[in-house]
């Protein structure tokens, strides 16, 4: 094995060690394995853009203590919500599937009850690509890569939360070759998980996310800043019926339109480089005061309304998040500083508080 493997190897060994560590501190906790060994580590790639069926819950996770939220690794980015019931970190016990786990059996571990199938999911990322209208049945364009470029993904967990950072190199898009970010990230003390896509070779693009929805869902509601779904999303992953809430809050300046499919509501936006949004989740059969549709609608109310002071005050933030001096210039590439919208967010919280 040679050096740098061999290097790349302990850094993500001993990263995963400070995760499980410094989760119990944060309330949040970071989770990515292989399926072939099930041991955590913090960084994997691939050439071929998709590690879906080798990658164990399908792609990196993060969880704070009512929620965990997964990235597919693959074309797709799409999220899912793992929906807990009692408020504590579970994913190093239950792997995301808790039926899979006889062992934890009784003890209301949390399950999945939010259906993505071929949705964005809660809060997914696609491209809006109007050029090819009439061409295919959908200007929704998922991050596929061209041949030789790559996928990458980091999880960090620091005293502040936990986030996902997926890297995907190569995206084809109207005659262009992209290199796209899109970060994950849930706050320390918070319910909801802060997302950010961004262009980082600066060109003005369209985005596409959104929430999953289906006829049978209790509640769908759309206003100008936000999106809320309430129901029983049937998941195959969910022995049994409950209701799940699913909620995304954006900036109404950023968006163009609506669109409501017949499984999804899409909101699409202005040409940016950069798109910050809010996701939240809840159900009802979790032991909080957010287990009522009345309940969760008022903690998304209150999330825009946090989400708007937040972005009045991010032109003002200028410091960066420490990035560890232990990580290679493999892994360094790919843990920038956190965004300034989540630095914003973690000191307005603060202050809240």
């Amino acid at each position: 094995m040679s050096e740098p493997i061999k290097t790349l190897l302990f850094v993500s060994l001993f990263l995963s060690t400070q995760t499980i560590v410094q989760s119990a501190e944060s309330g949040t906790a970071v989770s990515m394995f292989m399926n072939s060994d099930g041991k955590q580590i913090a960084y994997a790639e691939t050439k071929t853009g998709d590690l879906y069926k080798t990658m164990g819950h399908h792609g990196p996770a993060v969880e704070n203590l009512w929620a965990a939220y997964r990235i597919y690794f693959n074309d797709s980015l799409s999220v899912d919500t793992l929906s807990k019931f009692q408020p504590r970190l579970e994913l190093h016990k239950s792997e995301w599937y808790t039926l899979d786990h006889p062992k934890l059996d009784g003890l209301n571990y949390g399950v999945d009850n939010y259906r993505v199938g071929k949705t964005v999911g809660l809060g997914g990322l696609r491209l809006w690509d109007p050029s090819r209208k009439g061409k295919d049945k959908s200007v929704s364009v998922k991050l596929s890569k061209t041949p030789g470029s790559l996928r990458r993904a980091a999880v960090i967990q620091d005293n502040d939360g936990a986030e996902i950072r997926m890297l995907s190199k190569g995206v084809p898009f109207q005659d262009e070759l992209l290199d796209i970010e899109f970060t994950l990230r849930v706050i320390t003390g918070e319910r909801f998980a802060l997302l950010t896509a961004k262009v980082l070779s600066g060109q003005r693009i369209q985005f596409a996310t959104g929430i999953t929805i289906h006829d049978q869902l209790k509640l769908v509601e759309q206003q100008d800043n936000f999106l809320m779904a309430w129901g029983d999303y049937d998941s195959p992953a969910a022995s049994e019926v409950f209701n799940v809430g699913s909620g995304l809050v954006f900036e109404p300046d950023t968006i163009q339109g609506t669109i409501r499919k017949k499984n999804e509501i899409l909101i699409i936006t202005k040409p940016l480089t950069t798109f910050t949004y809010l996701i939240s989740t809840a159900n009802a059969k979790e032991a909080s005061d957010l287990n009522t549709v009345d309940r969760f609608r008022q903690h998304l109310v209150d999330c825009c309304g946090f989400f708007q002071d937040c972005m009045e005050l991010s032109e003002k933030l200028n410091q960066p998040a420490q990035v560890n001096p232990c990580n290679p210039p493999e892994i360094r590439e790919s843990l920038e500083p956190l965004s300034r919208q989540a630095e914003c967010l973690a000191s307005t919280f603060a202050e809240r508080k």
